[in-house]
């Protein structure tokens, strides 16, 4: 008899799983955001074309924000997925207004195209990340394009990297809206974000989780302007996890 996979397998093959996420005191709270019902001083910044950003923060717009991850045990989830005690670093709530167009198409957020030792894009390790795209009262559409097993396949060539795609060497996973399921994946694999449906937009909540070395590493080099909401976001999980 076949032995089952375990989560750590399946996320080193894959570089993504789909986790469950039960969200019902959240969705009430990322719909007034989708609709711009906003509370006081919080507003929608566009970061990418098409798109805003939850402003100031993300963590001190509702407590639900992080207890839905002590809901859902995620901390675990994700500390069996990659075998590392990893903390969480950033929060986005991010509205998709884009017609046509995907405001990130295929990419990794680390890669190293025309590869120097001292060149590269992205933090290293990358982060994982969990996102999720709440269904609400519609029916589920397509939000994330992913290329399973690319974190484990990378070409320091853009032009032959984005050939995997094309190939078909590698299946593609399409991650849809759900309002109890939601996306774990390595962030050096090839993803692209699904246009939005003409006239329609849609809104994700993104978690970034890097182990603290990484957090308390940026800190000693005092580059990073946002480091002590980081640093505050980082603490705040660490508390849910006791």
């Amino acid at each position: 008899m076949t032995e089952p996979i375990r989560l750590y397998e399946e996320f080193y093959r894959h570089g993504m799983k789909i986790v469950d996420f039960e969200s019902k005191n959240l969705n009430s709270i990322l719909h007034d955001i989708l609709t711009s019902n906003l509370k006081d001083d919080f507003n929608l910044v566009q970061k990418y074309p098409g798109t805003g950003d939850l402003r100031p923060n993300v963590i001190d717009y509702d407590d639900e924000f992080i207890n839905v991850l002590k809901t859902n045990n995620i901390h675990k989830i994700i500390n069996n997925a990659t075998l590392k005690d990893m903390t969480l670093y950033h929060i986005q709530a991010r509205v998709s207004v884009a017609d046509s167009f995907s405001y990130m198409d295929w990419h990794r957020d680390v890669h190293y195209y025309d590869y120097q030792e001292t060149t590269q894009s992205g933090r290293e390790p990358p982060a994982v990340k969990l996102i999720y795209y709440p269904q609400f009262n519609f029916e589920p559409k397509s939000r994330l394009k992913f290329l399973l097993g690319s974190s484990k396949t990378m070409f320091y060539s853009k032009k032959e990297d984005m050939n995997l795609i094309a190939s078909n060497y590698l299946k593609t996973a399409i991650i849809s809206s759900s309002n109890n399921k939601a996306v774990l994946f390595d962030t050096s694999s090839l993803h692209a974000v699904v246009p939005e449906s003409k006239g329609e937009s849609s809104i994700r909540l993104i978690y970034s989780f890097y182990p603290k070395v990484q957090i308390l590493d940026e800190e000693l080099m005092g580059k990073n302007q946002n480091i002590k909401l980081h640093l505050r976001t980082s603490k705040t999980y660490d508390e849910i996890k006791q």
